[in-house]
């Protein structure tokens, strides 16, 4: 298996937005691959707030490209952390 399984999404965040949904699989982060879902966190954390970025999803087995806005995580600087 490839890709960063959702398991819950915050209400009113970044994802929420987009459409993301728990269950999605993210295969493609702007444009690099995801192979394991450690490989996310890094790829968010080096984009800046604000910027928006396609994702690659897989949702009940059909891939979907949604475009998301990262966003900041509450109370850290916004060029050190980042949220989807």
């Amino acid at each position: 298996p490839m890709g960063a399984l959702v398991n819950d999404v915050s209400q009113g965040g970044p994802a929420d937005k987009a459409g993301i949904k728990a269950g999605d699989v993210i295969i493609r982060y702007q444009d690099q691959t995801i192979n394991h879902s450690s490989d996310l966190p890094h790829l968010v954390g080096r984009t800046r707030p604000n910027t928006k970025v396609p994702l690659v999803i897989m949702r009940k087995g059909k891939e979907q490209t949604i475009q998301l806005t990262v966003g900041s995580l509450p109370g850290s600087p916004d060029e050190v952390q980042a949220q989807v």
